[in-house]
């Protein structure tokens, strides 16, 4: 059942988002260009040093526990609808999921954004930071992928390409609410486009009239194959991939795409769960106070450190 908390946030964030004052379909689009110019005021807590890297022109950051209590190593992959730079909430995430995975090191990617660089750059970044990881002495059986959203379908994306090319793995992966269908043909699409406040519409709109809406192509798909498992990575097959652990709301307009990757991820005999929270939507784990958030990062825990 969902939580109380849950319940007024959703309602709240939905009261905002599909508010006739705000152009949902300019959301990502503005919310990139901001993060172009935007100016971090992060100052990593005291049980952590911090610091900034440069890959081929690439910035990566690293949060490394002062006193280490695991040997993991997250790479995590932010998400942004590929628009979005790193900013601090997603240093900030970092940290609590340092904290839950009992103190590991985490590597925040900074990867090339939209409209600048196009697919598969984006690919190219994480493998390239991947094999870094590497070089730096961390064992590719140490590293765990954690994305949210977008930065979930490229921990997959990303994974799927060093499968296919003979490369090393990590060593399991951690999807937050799996954006991973880019021709929005999943049955969740329309069935909480009233619920989920990031992408749907008003309840006072009817469906018919805002199909196209619903089902636009996204910037990051544009001119790209979007049923290529290479762009929607709910499509692939997933032969010889290491445990994933996909995570999503029950009110998510991409609940589909997620259930649609772990029913492939379960056909090609991978060790997958997935876990579906109860009226949740789109991204609920970025929000530290949910009880759902708690209980997502304990299955998170549990999946990782065995």
């Amino acid at each position: 059942m969902q939580s109380l908390s849950g319940k007024i946030v959703s309602a709240l964030l939905c009261a905002v988002f599909h508010s006739p004052l705000i152009n949902n379909s300019e959301i990502s689009n503005n919310a990139g260009k901001k993060t172009k110019e935007y100016k971090s005021r992060y100052k990593s807590s005291k049980e952590f040093n911090y610091s900034v890297h440069s890959l081929n022109d690439v910035n990566y950051e690293i949060l490394e526990p002062k006193q280490k209590g695991n040997k993991k190593v997250v790479l995590l992959l932010h998400g942004g609808s590929y628009k979005v730079r790193l900013i601090d909430m997603y240093r900030r995430l970092a940290e609590r999921i340092s904290r839950t995975l009992n103190y590991c090191t985490v590597y925040n990617l900074d990867y090339r954004t939209l409209p600048e660089y196009k697919y598969p750059a984006q690919i190219e970044d994480t493998v390239a930071m991947f094999q870094e990881m590497q070089r730096q002495g961390v064992e590719a059986n140490n590293i765990v992928f954690i994305g949210d959203s977008a930065g979930a379908n490229l921990a997959l994306t990303s994974t799927l390409y060093m499968r296919d090319n003979g490369m090393n793995l990590p060593s399991t992966i951690v999807c937050f609410s799996l954006w991973g269908d880019m021709t929005n043909s999943g049955k969740s699409v329309v069935d909480n486009c009233y619920r989920d406040p990031f992408g749907g519409v008003a309840r006072r709109k009817k469906v018919e009239d805002n199909w196209d809406y619903l089902h636009r192509i996204s910037a990051f798909a544009k001119d790209l194959d979007r049923s290529s498992p290479y762009v929607s990575s709910s499509f692939a097959d997933f032969t010889d991939f290491p445990p994933v652990t996909l995570i999503c709301g029950e009110a998510e307009m991409d609940r589909s795409a997620n259930e649609l990757a772990f029913d492939n991820m379960k056909n090609a005999g991978v060790d997958a769960e997935l876990h579906v929270f109860d009226g949740m939507f789109h991204d609920f784990q970025l929000f530290p106070f949910f009880p759902e958030t708690k209980r997502a990062f304990e299955i998170m825990k549990n999946r990782i450190i065995k």
